[in-house]
């Protein structure tokens, strides 16, 4: 039975259009040693139980292999791709004309050199018709190892691909919206939570690009960047997200939690570059729990606040939720070795504009607040220019009847 999991066939036509390789897949890891290819044909491969390949931050290294046959009567375009990117290395063994054939993707290769100019990391081949091959796949990488590898035909690839990606353009068209939105009131008020908010709108928006691997085809042969791009944006976004909340929520009232909140944003704001100097393996994780530890922090700062009596937390507790219920739920998946990680990131990030279109009306409310409260400061100004003024002028009346 073990033997038959480890190498199910997957029975291909020309009516296939796409299937998730696990649990029809079979792997062996191990950090200590780097397997070539002909050594790894000679282990023994255990099955996957799960329906994903998800091993959290337990692996860095590990060797696949599953069994393909082609039915039918015309050759196969396929292709095999993951869409999580935060992947450093993949190679792909194939089989093609008696000789064995390598292809290889990730974040730590140039973009330029992907066959398939596009976010997911993917590789294509053909398999001929009638026949059956053995594929291996060596992965290693410093983050999170997850892996929902999937196999499609091209034509259905291209498909689902574009839809996708035509969902994740309209999340970021709305959040660039309202950063725009945001900045011309910025120059319209010169209110400092404003400007916070644009920060932190901006880190998001970033984070997001560099997680599904939508900015690395603006710095094409930068693979650097690849890697440390995306622990910088999530640091930044923590440093932004306490920055705004502290202003937002007024917290000065509590000038321990306010200078908390200072200098926990000032350590993220460091760690943003100083993480370059750390091994990725190390700071993966940290980035990781620091996220879930800001989610559940400001939560629970805002309901104090409204505890408080600031009206303005209300919604700030709302967006904030909907945040916890995805985004915790994301970081838990990816700490835990859970599956579903990349569709909890895109519910991450449907909460993420849901929270921005709420943040945004209650920055209105806040911004409303701040106006009355000036004009009540520039009315207790103008009431004690007029009393002093008043003094001023019996004083001088005064001195004048004396003399």
């Amino acid at each position: 039975l073990c033997s038959f999991a480890c190498y199910a066939d997957l029975h291909l036509d020309e009516n296939f259009s796409a299937q998730r390789l696990a649990p029809e897949i079979s792997y062996i890891c191990g950090d200590e040693n780097h397997y070539t290819l002909n050594e790894a044909k000679r282990l023994n491969f255990a099955p996957i139980t799960h329906k994903e390949i998800s091993f959290g931050f337990t692996q860095s290294d590990c060797w696949f292999h599953f069994r393909a046959t082609n039915t039918g009567d015309k050759p196969l375009a396929l292709v095999l791709s993951s869409d999580f990117n935060l992947f450093d290395h993949l190679d792909f063994y194939i089989p093609s004309s008696g000789k064995i054939v390598k292809k290889s993707i990730g974040d730590t290769i140039s973009y330029n050199q992907r066959e398939l100019k596009v976010r997911t990391l993917s590789i294509p081949f053909t398999i001929n018709a009638k026949e059956t091959h053995d594929y291996y796949l060596h992965a290693k990488t410093s983050s999170t190892f997850y892996l929902p590898l999937q196999l499609s035909s091209y034509p259905e690839f291209i498909n689902v691909n574009d839809k996708i990606d035509t969902l994740i353009g309209l999340f970021y068209g709305m959040v660039i919206g309202l950063f725009l939105y945001h900045l011309f009131l910025f120059i319209l008020t010169r209110e400092k939570v404003q400007l916070l908010y644009i920060f932190y709108v901006m880190n998001t928006l970033l984070f997001f690009a560099a997680e599904q691997g939508s900015l690395f085809r603006f710095w094409p042969t930068a693979t650097t960047l690849n890697n440390f791009s995306i622990y910088t944006f999530a640091f930044l976004v923590f440093s932004s997200a306490c920055l705004f909340s502290r202003t937002y929520l007024n917290t000065k009232e509590s000038p321990r939690l306010h200078n908390f909140l200072k200098w926990l944003a000032f350590i993220f704001a460091i760690s943003a570059f100083a993480h370059v100097f750390i091994p990725t393996r190390i700071v993966a994780p940290v980035m990781t729990s620091s996220g879930l530890f800001v989610i559940f922090l400001l939560f629970f700062i805002s309901i104090k606040r409204w505890l408080d009596g600031l009206n303005e937390a209300k919604i700030f507790i709302i967006s904030w939720g909907l945040l916890i219920v995805t985004g915790a739920y994301f970081i838990i998946l990816l700490l835990s070795g859970g599956t579903g990680i990349s569709n909890a990131l895109i519910y991450t990030q449907i909460a993420f504009a849901a929270q921005q279109v709420l943040l945004s009306i209650g920055l209105a409310q806040r911004l409303k607040t701040l106006q009355k409260e000036k004009e009540v400061k520039e009315q207790e100004m103008l009431v004690a220019q007029a009393e002093s003024a008043a003094k001023t002028d019996f004083l001088a009346r005064m001195s004048h009847e004396i003399r």
